[in-house]
């Protein structure tokens, strides 16, 4: 999902879904209906992604190698929502 020009993850069920977005001062807020899905520290640069590997559990589930093929990151490039 997209988001002032960032990108952050939402559970993969909820790809390719419409989703309602709301940008905080320290944090995003993905909603899907009436159900909160995700919530994100707020990236305040441009291009960054921020990735919580909990969202992608589903598709482990179904494609255990998945992460073996992915895209090697940046350093830094993914990062954690502990806390939220």
């Amino acid at each position: 999902m997209r988001f002032d020009k960032n990108q952050d993850s939402v559970p993969v069920n909820y790809a390719h879904h419409t989703v309602v977005v709301n940008g905080y001062c320290q944090r995003v807020e993905i909603c899907h209906l009436n159900e909160r899905i995700a919530i994100h520290p707020r990236l305040w640069g441009k291009e960054d992604v921020h990735f919580e590997p909990v969202h992608d559990l589903r598709l482990l589930e179904r494609k255990p190698g998945a992460l073996d093929h992915a895209l090697p990151s940046p350093a830094g490039i993914f990062r954690s929502a502990s806390g939220y």
